[in-house]
């Protein structure tokens, strides 16, 4: 390790209080997205960082926080090394709040759950955000959730992801509450309102809460997965929880002919500024049965589409949808076919203009190989400020009218194969994006093959929520 002159980086020049927090983005970052790159080495940071120069190596050693985020890999063979790495972590945190993953190669092994939960259950007043996924040792998110029940500490806990290991979604509830549900465990009201109330991020999958209790009136961020919800509880959810930032649904929708289970009114959540819907075979209904529910307020709002095809084709034809989208000020939109399908300009038009607010759009997995009507060129549309293409077939002659018309700004391509409408054959990529270029001011083309690669868009909406 050798010290750097202070000349060669305005960053060596920061003062040591303000490069800590600095260098904490970065060990976030990496802490964040982790597990969706896991392999079998951990994370570099925040080791990394002290091996740079004298002054951040002190800077490092000097920031508990820097050493509060750990990861826990409780079963296959990397364990011990893991162990030792969250125990090496623990020491140089201090008394810092914790944020603890603990996740790991499939087990059955009992010695597994019994060392992951002898570990935590010590720290559990030190846990400010806890993430418990279902490729932890069999039964640690039940027994790790069980135990916060009875010792832990309200206020302490403020950001909470569990992913249930059962095949039977379940339902967390009070002891107070009624109905037959399988259940973890029946809580007095008083004490859930006192360990949730306080959480600003839940992330629930498998696992769900009765959402006629107040008790979640705090949180911020949600995302709810692999379960079931009917219009008349999803509009129960929304209207008891009134700071909402942040919604993420993955859930199939419920078909029910009881009044009580049918939203009778709309629900406003005037702090919306992120809505994550994914859709799929079981669950179509969910797009629209949200859609004509909420009412967000006048904060700029980033929806993100997991679809197929076909309701690509119901967003721009679906009255309750198009209300949604006239109600709202979405300023950035991104779509993902779950199946690669075929687009039409004509639907991106579509799309675009129903948002007069929008300046970014994000499609991924899709087909471009039918041209623009003419009618359709010479409407005026809202400039876009970005338009990102990935796991795209772009045919030239199609997508150069699409720029004409959007005239974005900064046009990304990620992943994607080009191709010629006239010979139908693969066109070089270097002379596809010299043509673009004369279209749009910024052309940003990336592939596997490139060392710089495309960060995902989701990403740079806010890598700490979903």
């Amino acid at each position: 390790m050798t010290d750097i002159p202070s000349s060669s980086s305005y960053i060596s020049k920061l003062p040591s209080e303000v490069l800590s927090d600095v260098l904490e983005l970065v060990v976030v970052w990496e802490y964040r997205r982790f597990p969706r790159f896991f392999k079998d080495e951990p994370p570099r940071y925040p080791n990394y960082l002290s091996e740079v120069c004298v002054f951040w190596h002190k800077t490092v050693l000097d920031t508990p926080a820097l050493w509060s985020y750990i990861d826990l890999v409780a079963s296959g063979d990397k364990m011990t090394a893991f162990y030792a790495r969250a125990t090496h972590f623990l020491k140089l945190s201090c008394s810092a709040p914790l944020s603890i993953l603990v996740h790991g190669r499939y087990s059955l092994l009992p010695a597994n759950t019994e060392s992951a939960c002898r570990w935590l259950t010590p720290l559990i007043n030190r846990i400010c955000s806890l993430e418990l996924l279902r490729e932890a040792p069999p039964e640690v998110p039940d027994l790790v959730l069980k135990y916060w029940f009875e010792r832990g500490t309200p206020g302490v806990l403020k950001e909470l992801l569990f992913q249930s290991q059962s095949m039977t979604p379940r339902t967390l509830k009070s002891d107070s509450s009624a109905g037959s549900e399988p259940n973890v465990t029946g809580l007095a009201p008083r004490r859930m309102r006192e360990l949730f109330q306080p959480i600003i991020s839940l992330s629930l999958s498998g696992l769900f809460p009765h959402w006629d209790s107040q008790a979640y009136s705090g949180v911020a961020h949600l995302s709810l997965s692999n379960g079931f919800i009917s219009e008349g509880q999803l509009a129960t959810m929304l209207s008891n929880i009134p700071r909402l930032q942040t919604l993420s649904l993955d859930l199939e929708m419920k078909k029910t002919l009881l009044l009580n289970d049918t939203a009778q009114t709309l629900v406003q959540i005037p702090s919306l500024e992120t809505l994550n819907l994914h859709t799929n075979v079981h669950n179509r209904d969910l797009l629209r049965t949200v859609l004509k529910l909420l009412v967000p307020g006048l904060r700029p709002l980033k929806v993100y589409f997991s679809i197929d095809d076909t309701q690509l084709e119901q967003i721009l034809r679906d009255e309750e949808i198009d209300m949604f989208f006239q109600r709202s000020r979405i300023n950035r939109l991104y779509i993902t076919l779950r199946v690669p399908g075929k687009v039409t300009s004509r639907q991106i038009l579509g799309s675009t203009n129903k948002t007069p607010h929008l300046r970014a759009i994000h499609l991924a997995a899709g087909s471009f190989s039918e041209q623009p009507y003419r009618r359709e060129i010479n409407i005026t549309y809202p400039q876009l400020n970005e338009l990102t293409l990935s796991f795209c077939d772009v045919y030239q002659e199609t997508l150069e009218p699409l720029l004409d018309a959007l005239s974005p700004q900064t046009l990304r391509l990620s992943d994607c194969a080009f191709w010629s409408s006239t010979t139908q054959k693969h066109t070089e990529r270097k002379h596809f994006v010299q043509k673009l270029a004369r279209r749009v001011p910024n052309v940003a083309c990336h592939g596997s093959e490139d060392e710089t690669y495309l960060i995902d868009p989701l990403d740079l909406w806010d890598y700490i929520y979903f």
